[in-house]
């Protein structure tokens, strides 16, 4: 499985913080969006299944704002700067969402001195290395430890479950 960092930016993102923070409402009661997507620059190497880990930058409270995988294989889109350019995204379900405004757990000062990536900035979609990857995922299956969606084996149930996804178009 290999692990993407996507970075958003809410400042300037088409992607805005208050459908972030209802995504975070929906996720916590267990509910999820029907359809989600991101721009993914490392596209080449992405398959379903692989995970995303959205990173909230620019902002007072960085950090992981996002937890969940792909569940298609990178495809081309108009951009969504609508600058005329043609980039890749992947469609995407969400195992967790936090608003770092109040789950300080995640934000980045606490992974930043024991995961080594940019943690304020830089492109969205950079595939890790599978030994950062490895320390990320389980430092933040640490910090959730104590929540009842990271309970046993919940998060890797997740990750290990066949897609369900249908493209309807």
């Amino acid at each position: 499985m290999n692990v993407y960092i996507l970075r958003w930016n809410p400042a300037i993102s088409s992607y805005k913080m208050q459908t972030h923070l209802d995504i975070v409402s929906h996720v916590k009661k267990g509910e999820y969006p029907d359809y989600f997507d991101w721009s993914v620059r490392e596209w080449e190497e992405l398959r379903p299944n692989d995970m995303f880990i959205l990173l909230q930058v620019g902002t007072d409270n960085d950090g992981i704002a996002m937890v969940g995988k792909f569940v298609t294989e990178a495809y081309e889109d108009e951009s969504w700067r609508k600058d005329g350019k043609t980039y890749h995204y992947a469609d995407m379900e969400i195992f967790d969402a936090f608003d770092l405004s109040k789950e300080a757990k995640m934000r980045a000062e606490n992974f930043e001195k024991d995961i080594h990536i940019k943690w304020h900035g830089g492109h969205s979609g950079e595939l890790l290395d599978k030994e950062i990857a490895a320390s990320l995922i389980e430092k933040i299956k640490q910090a959730n430890k104590d929540d009842e969606r990271w309970k046993g084996n919940a998060f890797e149930d997740f990750i290990n479950r066949p897609i369900t996804y249908l493209d309807e178009n």
